[in-house]
């Protein structure tokens, strides 16, 4: 891709230069196709690939599920215990569930990469003991 943005740099300086030595003028037509070449890099170095990007987080948000292990954007890493239609909840320690956004998600990680010193794959709740 560097060699492409290369070619097409030294061919932008080159024409200028090729067409004052023949000493004709041109009508503006250069500018316009140099234009037109810019618009259609920055599209497929930039906007394209974003878009991309933006596809698959939609499609990763749209498939979580309880059981998935994920990572959140913050760091926080835990197995989604509940999933609703804007947020899911984590189980990220034995006992301890975080609620975030789906757009939170920074990535699903392989099965088995969470794991809690009990074995406790699922969040209960305790019973206060009565003293």
């Amino acid at each position: 891709m560097k060699t492409l943005l290369l070619t097409l740099f030294a061919w932008m300086v080159a024409l200028p230069a090729m067409a004052a030595t023949d000493g004709a003028h041109g009508n503006g037509s250069y500018t316009i196709i140099m234009m037109v070449v810019l618009i259609a890099v920055f599209y497929f170095m930039l906007i394209r690939p974003q878009m991309k990007r933006n596809k698959a987080q939609k499609q990763m948000m749209s498939n979580l599920e309880a059981g998935a292990e994920v990572m959140t954007q913050g760091g926080i890493i835990g197995k989604i215990t509940k999933v609703s239609d804007s947020y899911f909840k984590v189980l990220v320690a034995d006992g301890v569930e975080m609620q975030f956004q789906k757009q939170s998600v920074a990535s699903v990680l392989p099965k088995g990469t969470v794991e809690f010193k009990s074995g406790h794959t699922e969040s209960k709740p305790k019973k206060a003991k009565k003293s």
